[in-house]
């Protein structure tokens, strides 16, 4: 059965330039716990659609760091904090302070439907930090970050309304690190809303 997978992808453009973004992709094969296929459906107007486009290839990251997805959504990571390794079988460097690993390489492109796909085959896995898995607070973070590239999609109200239940479970349970991190998106969602009102081009949130 496939499943989405939330994790961070790196990818880069044909002259080297790396971009670390959140992302969804859909598990399309497995042999048992060990992922063969991802599926990936950027949005068009992304970096990571364009640099799969002129350079189709990249890692696929797996991580519990709830910082980590809500930099990345909001376009605040700093470069010089971010810790890159060499690569086994691809070009684009990945992220060392992670828990797991998968190289890919797009095999085919379709972009007929309403999404583009990019079909991806894993070429190198591997792990690096254990897995801790996610508390509440941390889910949370993470369904808002989800929440917070979906913004020029979703009805307004329908945003405001996930905002107070999500910060109350915040407000109950997060440590430092998670409430650095929704506070972080909920004013990216708050400036991103601001935004389209008043009906500007909206810059972040789709990586």
């Amino acid at each position: 059965m496939p499943f989405i997978l939330e994790g961070i992808a790196t990818t880069q453009d044909r002259q080297g330039d790396v971009n670390v973004a959140p992302m969804g992709p859909i598990v399309t094969q497995c042999a048992g716990r060990e992922i063969k296929e991802l599926l990936f459906r950027p949005f068009p107007e992304s970096t990571t659609y364009h640099n799969l486009q002129e350079h189709p290839e990249g890692v696929f990251h797996t991580t519990d760091d709830v910082l980590l997805f809500a930099k990345a959504v909001t376009r605040s990571l700093d470069p010089d904090s971010l810790t890159f390794a060499d690569s086994t079988n691809v070009e684009v460097p990945r992220l060392s302070s992670v828990c797991g690993w998968h190289e890919f390489r797009v095999t085919s492109f379709d972009d007929s439907g309403e999404r583009p796909q990019f079909y991806a085959e894993v070429v190198a896995r591997g792990q690096e930090l254990p897995w801790m898995g996610f508390n509440r607070a941390q889910a949370t973070v993470l369904e808002t970050a989800i929440l917070a590239t979906r913004v020029h999609l979703l009805p307004e109200e329908d945003i405001r309304s996930q905002l107070p239940r999500f910060r109350t479970i915040i407000e109950k349970t997060a440590d430092t690190p998670a409430q650095e991190a929704f506070m972080m998106l909920e004013g990216f969602i708050a400036s991103q809303l601001v935004r389209l009102t008043e009906q500007e081009p909206s810059p972040g949130g789709q990586a």
